[in-house]
Formats: structure tokens, sequence, C-alpha cells
């Protein structure tokens, strides 16, 4: 498989979210055609405490998913169904809001105040819309692993794979992973950060089967 060409550098702005905490935003409430399914990709990390403390107290979603995967610190979860989970780093948490959810996800620091994490939206199919909501965790040990950690802290894919090689829903190279959603039980993101340049991302093509 040839590499795909890159169409263009986005760069992620500054955004205040929830009740005030700092973030800064890929792409989401504007024009995310170029994303379908995806609706939003948020970067929450940030290590001063003060800036994402207060973090996103009960709110509404309806009609899609909400992802998060946490590198560092810890989210906890809360929600009208009566769910209540966190979830640390290397782990993820998946919410379909279906016909509707009122949630809270409250952002924790590490020992040293430190969080890292990221939020991504996808839209549900118009025949998902009115499903009933759900709430998952996937910890870490649930995730395959393809590839191997370098020296550096970067990870050395295996020959032949390109892009994320710490897929949670991904059959490649052996690994398998329980479907867990309904728009991203076989996702593909064609995107690579931005080559040397922070709070950027390289977009080629995202695409999930739906």
């Amino acid at each position: 498989m040839s590499p795909r060409p890159i169409k263009r550098l986005i760069r992620s702005k500054p955004t205040l979210e929830g009740a005030g905490v700092h973030l800064r935003r890929a792409f989401g409430f504007g024009n995310t055609s170029e994303f379908d399914p995806f609706l939003l990709l948020d970067d929450f990390r940030n290590d001063i405490p003060a800036d994402y403390l207060a973090g996103f107290p009960w709110h509404p979603h309806r009609g899609l998913e909400t992802i998060t995967y946490v590198l560092a610190g810890t989210v906890e979860h809360g929600d009208s169904l009566g769910n209540r989970g966190a979830i640390g780093p290397g782990e993820i948490q998946w919410m379909t809001a279906g016909r509707g959810i009122i949630h809270q996800e409250m952002p924790k620091g590490d020992r040293v105040g430190q969080m890292q994490g990221f939020q991504l939206w996808a839209n549900l199919p118009s025949s998902l819309k009115m499903t009933a909501p759900r709430y998952q965790e996937v910890k870490a040990g649930e995730i395959p692993e393809i590839g191997h950690p370098l020296p550096s802290g970067l990870w050395q894919a295996p020959p032949g794979a390109r892009g994320v090689v710490r897929p949670d829903c991904d059959e490649d190279a052996g690994a398998t992973a329980q479907d867990r959603t309904y728009t991203l039980s076989k996702a593909r993101a064609s995107a690579m950060p931005g080559a040397g340049r922070p709070n950027s991302l390289a977009v080629t093509r995202a695409s999930a089967t739906r």
C-alpha cells in the first residue's frame, strides 16, 4: 500500500470548554466533511491544574459517540444511567449517547499535576441515532499492542504497518479486540503529527466502518 499524500496541515486552536478547561481543538463545530464521520478532536494536555480541574460538569449529548483516551492523569466519568468510572494512562472511555444521555467528565492530574489526553466525537449513522445510550471503559491491559517501544519513547511498527501502533479495534498484524462501538469497529485514521510542528495534524483521510 502506497502512502497517501497529505492534503493539508491543520493547526489546533486554543479553546475554553466545560467550566473553563483550557484545551486545543484540531477540528469541530464547523465544516467537518473531510473528517466524516468524525465531528470533533480535542487535545486536553495541560500541566497547570487551575486550567483543567473545573472539568466538564453535567451536560447532555445525543446522536454521537465520545471516545476519550488518557495519556497522563485520570478522567472520572458519571452519567444519568448511573455509570461511574475512571480511566488513567493508556485507557479509553467510550460513551454512546444514542437517543440522549447526561454526563460529566472530571480530569485530575498525576502526582506532578500533568493532565494529557484527547477526545474524539464520532457521528452515529441515522439508523442508530435513537439507539440506547451506554458507557464502556477499556483498560490498558485489554488493548493489543503492535510493534515495540524505542529508547526515544516512540513506537516501532512492524514492516508494512503505518499509523497507530496501539489500536483498540484493529485486526491487522494478528491483533483483535472486542467490538465496543457502533462507529469505529474497524476504524482507519490516516493522520499523523505534523512533521516538526507542535499542535498540528497532517491530514490524509479519515474513514470508518459505519
